[in-house]
């Protein structure tokens, strides 16, 4: 990612649809100290400013309206604990100026029915921000990635298909926004922009609700949590807190790179889904200054190689699990990671594999792995996979049938 080795990563995956990179994302990335003043209880030490600076890019807000206006607020009961959205937008939209070869992600959880308040305050307008008119520009709705509209047809296929990296940057669709509504009394004024896409149509994600080590051991294996099981963006929480917000002691040995990636690992192999991690305080565990963990984890899990494929199969088959078991090279956890994930409180996976429509596995170097596809009363063609250290990315084909 943004680092001091590696400032320009994005040019690494150009031709990389955008479901196929593992983003780094910061929870509650709104909820830190300089950004809401008189904050009880961060999940960041840095403002939003300086996390797009240090190369995050993807960052969770939680959208409340209040006093006339919307504001980025953890909690419902924080009291003056909250910051303004257009003030947010314009530091993302000034990031977004600057650096017309970057993409920022957004993961919205938006409280109440404020459609269209949000649509006018993404186009720098919008209710109670009369204290920002003249300072700051805050329209960063020319960046929006719209929602293409499916082809007659092929609305399953088209609905998930997303452009390449490249593909975004040329038409400036360079801020993607997914959200998660609560309390709404109607879902189609949301439904209606086209722009603020339902992550649940989209995403899937591991459980968030951890509080120590053992729930995260528990949440490497139990996966995904929620979202549809067939969603191509897979999110993996990684940040314990026990309290309402983070812990940055925790932080400081689970951010660090060696875990983090191999926790990726095992979550991508047993998901066959990229990962894409959240965290608390991500720079706590940092080495050195100018080497950000969390960012290098991401780094290393897109300079991975990767057997992607599709499983062809008629609707009979839909809503069911197809299990792929690793019939080789079982321990892979400490084995081909170098290192025994006991002493950090996780334990070895089991084998047995969820996976849905789409797959992916990571090619590490040096590794080769064997994967057997099983289903009671269907037939698979090839009935198992090897991937190895492919020079190039693999997509095979698994057609199924019924007995």
């Amino acid at each position: 990612m943004v680092t001091s080795k590696n400032p320009h990563w994005l040019a690494n995956v150009l031709d990389k649809p955008y479901d196929r990179v593992s983003w780094l994302i910061t929870h509650n990335a709104f909820n830190n100290a300089p950004d809401i003043r008189q904050n009880i209880d961060p999940n960041q030490h840095y403002g939003i400013q300086d996390q797009l600076t240090d190369g995050v890019r993807a960052l969770m807000l939680d959208i409340h309206p209040l006093d006339g206006g919307l504001r980025v607020q953890h909690g419902e009961s924080h009291g003056s604990s909250y910051a303004d959205l257009c003030e947010l937008l314009g530091r993302i939209k000034t990031f977004l100026d600057n650096h017309p070869n970057e993409i920022v992600t957004l993961y919205c959880e938006s409280y109440g029915d404020i459609a269209t308040d949000l649509e006018e305050t993404f186009k720098g307008k919008g209710p109670g921000t009369s204290d920002f008119t003249g300072r700051i520009d805050w329209n960063v709705f020319p960046y929006l990635y719209h929602r293409p509209k499916p082809r007659h047809g092929h609305e399953a296929v088209d609905r998930h298909k997303w452009p390449t990296i490249r593909d975004l940057l040329g038409s400036n669709q360079r801020l993607v926004v997914f959200r998660e509504l609560h309390k709404t009394k109607s879902t189609a004024p949301f439904d209606a922009l086209d722009w603020y896409l339902d992550q649940w149509e989209y995403t899937c994600e591991s459980p968030w609700n951890m509080r120590n080590w053992d729930d995260l051991q528990e949440n490497t294996t139990n996966i995904p949590g929620r979202g549809k099981h067939g969603a191509p963006i897979f999110t993996l929480y990684h940040q314990p807190s026990g309290t309402t917000g983070g812990s940055a002691g925790f932080a400081s040995s689970a951010n660090l790179d060696e875990y983090l990636y191999a926790r990726s690992m095992i979550a991508w192999k047993l998901t066959g889904k990229r990962p894409s991690p959240a965290v608390d305080f991500y720079r706590a565990g940092d080495q050195m200054p100018a080497r950000i963990n969390t960012l290098d984890t991401c780094e290393r899990l897109n300079n991975l190689k990767e057997v992607h494929g599709q499983l062809k199969f008629g609707s009979h088959l839909f809503g069911q699990t197809v299990h792929v078991r690793n019939v080789e090279n079982t321990q892979f956890a400490s084995r081909a990671y170098g290192l025994n994930l006991s002493k950090y409180g996780t334990k070895e996976p089991a084998q047995d594999v969820k996976v849905y429509n789409t797959f992916s596995f990571p090619l590490v170097p040096g590794e080769t792995v064997n994967y057997k596809f099983e289903l009671q009363g269907f037939e698979f063609k090839p009935d198992h996979i090897s991937v190895s250290d492919f020079s190039k990315d693999v997509n095979i084909d698994v057609h199924v049938r019924k007995l």
